[in-house]
């Protein structure tokens, strides 16, 4: 064997073990390891990975705070640099033009937006998922005010008669507000505040953190609005919905474990609400955790806000969660989904550990026993992790080439044959079920589904069951000789988010990119080249089916009803370039007919331009459909044609016309 091929395979096995710098604490769960006295050899005991993978969903409770902070603690380098990444980073400058602000949508097919008398002015809402369950926005009106969110200052306008509309109040803000929320004469502004920390008399109760503010105004003089409720929570703001006077507000943030109390702080009127080092279960929650190995923890707080009576105390429910999630609200519950963490760097250390360990000399091996009997306050077990593989690292180094090369063997042999042992529980997403009821939270029930979630119109509720599409994206591995391509599922779920029936593997080599649940069906769009648009059928929950589908150029980012039997797709036109790559064009609007559910198609189609993108391809609420006056807004940016503004249509089972733009 040449010194170069000596060289490259010892930097393959290296590789291996130099991966220990990215592991978590999902290495030592992947494995049991004897604490003998330090002078007894540890003894690395494989444990299968399909075992530790699927304990990832159970809710537990920490009994105190105390044993919250340790826990949180095994991961002391990844929070830590999370938590800094959390302080450091500034927030998005939110969009001042008031020409792209709008969420707001009138009725639809299920009342996804407000429903007005038609005797009554009209007026639009804030075009919502759920009827009954709104959505913040940065504009909202009531039929005689407008509510506007610009910059740092909310406007309020009397809208009525429209010819004489006026600005009669300005509420000036010093923190970042994002979004709104009205509730007859009451409004909460929310957003990013920057400046709490730098309250001299908060600096000795606040951790270095992001906070978030609450602030509720009595607005039932619209010309004099005051303030009637200041709350702050720890962390950023995830997502909010509000059901009858009630807003439940998901904030998120990276514990700090320099601080000894791991509950994130909210403050009412600059009060701290849990001044005691003890939960209670009102006023100092309870920590609640999934045993989740990820390397970004974080504490997700849910909490119950009354708009009306602002006496009302806040409760919260707080959980320690792994990784990003979307949200789902119905009107009996919150929906929180959490990605299961696989680290394959972990995977392939733990083989080598495993395979390396037998032959190290007995001082490398009392050395290891050390090290693991070491008080966890002075080594995590990240740092134990990366000690023994420094130790291991060393061994292999002193062997010849041809024992280095007979190890590597070994390593690719047996992780290819332990990796498809827990393909099946790789790339699973956790779903947790929180009932709601006026200030209730109570958690209720956990699942798992395989596959990650695009966003909250990928889930839905329906007949005491629970709808979710999901996408297993195209995976590679070095325990795989080819790699897997992506495939996309639907899962129906039970009350207790136990499996009714699925459909697996639909669009193979493709990726989701816009659903629709109407009453018993769902609207899937998925995409690689074309825009395939599939009908199911979820009238039975146990057998899912698809009815039909339509393959078109370009792709739906975006889906809403026009009634029963057609859709609006809102999304990009797409071509193939002399490469043969297919490459986006401009923003294109889809009419669907799916009244023949085994044939639907395409009605008409409107290509904006060559280069443009819409907001509301992303952002729901920046969509307005208004069914009785056949009328569509979108806010649309064109390059090419150095427009941006909004484009108004006329829309009916026919087709589009464009009408102007502003």
């Amino acid at each position: 064997m040449s010194l170069t091929t000596h060289h490259a395979k010892l930097s393959t096995i290296m590789a291996f073990v130099i991966g220990i710098v990215c592991v978590t604490c999902l290495v030592a769960i992947a494995y049991t390891i004897s604490h003998q006295p330090s002078h007894a050899p540890t003894v690395i005991e494989p444990v299968s990975f399909e075992t530790s993978l699927a304990k990832q969903g159970k809710l537990q409770q920490f009994p105190t705070y105390e044993a919250a902070h340790a826990y949180l603690a095994q991961d002391t380098t990844t929070n830590q640099n999370m938590l800094m990444r959390d302080i450091a980073m500034p927030m998005v400058a939110i969009e001042e033009s008031i020409g792209e602000v709008s969420a707001l949508s009138a009725d639809s097919a299920q009342g996804f937006g407000g429903a007005n008398n038609e005797s009554a002015p009209s007026y639009s809402t804030t075009n919502i998922q759920v009827a009954g369950v709104d959505e913040a926005d940065i504009v909202k009106t009531d039929g005689q005010y407008i509510y506007v969110l610009s910059g740092n200052t909310v406007f309020i306008i009397d809208a009525q008669p429209a010819a004489a509309s006026a600005v009669i109040a300005e509420i000036k803000l010093e923190q970042q507000p994002q979004n709104i929320f009205i509730n007859g004469d009451h409004l909460a502004v929310f957003g990013a505040d920057w400046n709490i920390q730098q309250n001299q008399s908060l600096r000795s109760i606040l951790p270095q953190s992001s906070y978030t503010f609450f602030t509720i105004y009595d607005i039932s003089d619209r010309t004099k609005p005051t303030i009637a409720r200041e709350l702050t929570f720890q962390g950023n703001y995830a997502s909010a919905r509000m059901i009858d006077s009630t807003v439940y507000f998901v904030t998120n943030t990276y514990p700090n474990l320099f601080e000894p109390m791991p509950l994130p702080r909210l403050l009412e009127d600059e009060q701290l609400t849990c001044a005691s080092d003890t939960p209670n279960g009102t006023t100092c929650p309870f920590i609640q955790y999934f045993d989740v190995p990820d390397p970004s923890k974080q504490l997700t707080t849910v909490a119950a806000i009354d708009m009306v009576n602002t006496d009302t105390p806040v409760t919260r429910n707080v959980y320690v969660l792994g990784g990003s999630h979307a949200t789902y609200v119905s009107a009996q519950a919150l929906y929180i989904t959490a990605a299961k963490y696989f680290d394959e760097y972990a995977f392939a250390t733990q083989i080598t550990q495993e395979i390396v360990y037998p032959q190290l000399p007995e001082k490398s091996k009392q050395r290891i026993a050390k090290i693991q009997a070491t008080d966890p306050d002075v080594l995590t077990d990240q740092e134990k992790l990366y000690k023994v593989a420094s130790i291991i690292q060393a061994y292999i180094a002193s062997l010849s080439p041809a024992e280095q090369e007979t190890i590597q063997t070994t390593i690719q042999t047996t992780g290819k044959q332990r990796y498809q042992a827990i393909i099946p529980e790789l790339e699973k997403t956790n779903i947790h079920k929180i009932a709601l009821s006026g200030q209730d939270i109570t958690y209720q029930a956990s699942g798992e589904v395989v596959g990650t979630v695009l966003n909250q119109f990928a889930m839905d509720e329906h007949d005491n069951t629970f709808r979710i599409a999901t996408t297993r994206n195209q995976r590679w591995s070095q325990f795989l000789d080819e790699q897997l391509p992506s495939s996309n599922n639907l899962f129906v779920l039970d009350d207790n988010l136990e499996p009714l029936g699925s459909i697996t593997d639909i669009a193979v080599g493709e990726s989701i990119y816009s659903v629709r649940f109407m009453q018993d069906r769902a609207y899937m769009v998925t995409f690689e080249r074309v825009d395939p648009l599939f009908v199911i059928d979820l009238a039975t929950p146990s057998n899912p089916t698809i009815l039909g589908e339509l393959k078109i150029p370009g792709f739906s980012n975006y889906l809403h009803p026009f009634d029963d039997t057609t859709l609006i797709g809102l999304g990009q036109e797409t071509e193939e370039n002399e490469f043969g790559r297919i490459t986006t064009t401009g923003v294109k609007l889809s009419l669907f007919d799916v009244a023949d559910v085994s044939s639907p198609r395409e009605i008409d189609t409107y290509v904006v331009s060559e280069q443009s993108n819409s907001t509301a391809q992303h952002d729901h609420r920046a969509f307005l459909f208004d069914r009785q006056k056949e009328l569509l807004v979108i806010p649309v940016t064109a390059w090419d044609s150095k427009f941006n503004g909004a484009m108004v249509f006329t829309v009916t089972n026919q087709g589009f016309a464009l009408q102007g733009t502003i």
